[in-house]
């Protein structure tokens, strides 16, 4: 029996959303001086330095991020778990000129919370 156009859109749609890896280009936005992109593990040098900055460990507090491995972990069930369940996340922050990475930004659904939340962090290049 062949399938509705309805039922197979919405597997599409669910196999999107367990494979959020598909699409190729994972630029969300870009201005004159910056990019925004989708995290990839290979970020995990950049997640290492900007979650062990004094500015983030007093604000937002220690993630237990001391290794590469810990930033990889930290990457696949933080920022890539929240595009697959929820298509939105943090996004990697970089200066367009130089592609150096400069922090994160995005949108986070917190369990504690009814609306989604905005959260931000910029290393010390952009403050």
């Amino acid at each position: 029996m062949p399938m509705s156009k309805g039922r197979s859109i919405g597997r599409l749609r669910k196999f999107y959303k367990k494979d959020c890896f598909l699409k190729v280009d994972k630029t969300i936005l870009e201005t004159e001086r910056l990019i925004l992109r989708e995290f990839s593990t290979s970020d995990a040098e950049f997640i290492l330095i900007l979650l062990n900055t004094p500015s983030w460990l007093k604000f937002i507090g220690d993630k237990k991020i001391h290794s590469i491995d810990d930033a990889k972990r930290y990457l696949i069930d933080g920022p890539l778990k929240s595009y697959r369940e929820n298509g939105f996340g943090l996004w990697l922050v970089l200066l367009k000129e130089s592609n150096i990475s400069v922090g994160m930004c995005g949108l986070i659904k917190r369990d504690y919370m009814d609306d989604i939340d905005i959260c931000f962090a910029l290393t010390h290049i952009m403050q």
